[in-house]
């Protein structure tokens, strides 16, 4: 019990004998200088948690793994990022990005009226940017070849650039 970034307080709680830190307090200071002690003390994957969105710019996350941390994770972020990818993209169960949001990874739930089902993955009209790399069928992964029949109740899993999803629809 104590002032969570205080070195004492991290040493009586055993942080030093640690595999992972979690500073996950309300307070982003407390949370990186709670990580950066614990890194001092021991080799434990530290990882703090942040609300502001100084701390997540990209040219600044190698000087906090430089120091020692080696995640920053924030919760706000991520939340308003799903209510985004929710709008932006409501055909799509799921939304993943790659290369700087550039390059999406697309969940997608074939319904028995999507004029994917019953085709063959070479009969559906996808653009040069988009790739089916996966198939969830019941229980089975599946990756997929062109003579692949796509099924309702499949998730199909769609790779390609961030414009060309805009125009996916099935």
């Amino acid at each position: 019990e104590g002032y969570g970034a205080a070195p004492q307080v991290l040493r009586q709680a055993e942080a030093d004998k640690a595999d992972v830190f979690l500073a996950v307090s309300d307070n982003d200071e407390v949370n990186i200088v709670a990580a950066l002690v614990v890194r001092s003390l021991g080799p434990a994957f530290t990882i703090a948690r942040v609300s502001n969105p100084l701390y997540l710019e990209e040219q600044q996350l190698g000087d906090y793994e430089a120091l020692g941390i080696n995640l920053l994770i924030s919760p706000e972020r991520r939340t308003a990022l799903t209510l985004f990818q929710t709008l932006e993209y409501p055909q799509f169960l799921k939304v993943d990005t790659l290369a700087s949001g550039r390059v999406h990874i697309n969940q997608y739930r074939i319904s028995t009226k999507s004029p994917f089902a019953y085709k063959k993955i070479k009969d559906i009209p996808l653009t040069k940017d988009i790739l089916i790399v996966g198939i969830t069928r019941k229980r089975d992964f599946l990756f997929p070849t062109g003579t692949t029949t796509v099924l309702p109740n499949d998730t199909l899993f769609i790779v390609g650039k961030q414009e060309t999803m805009h125009d996916t629809r099935s």
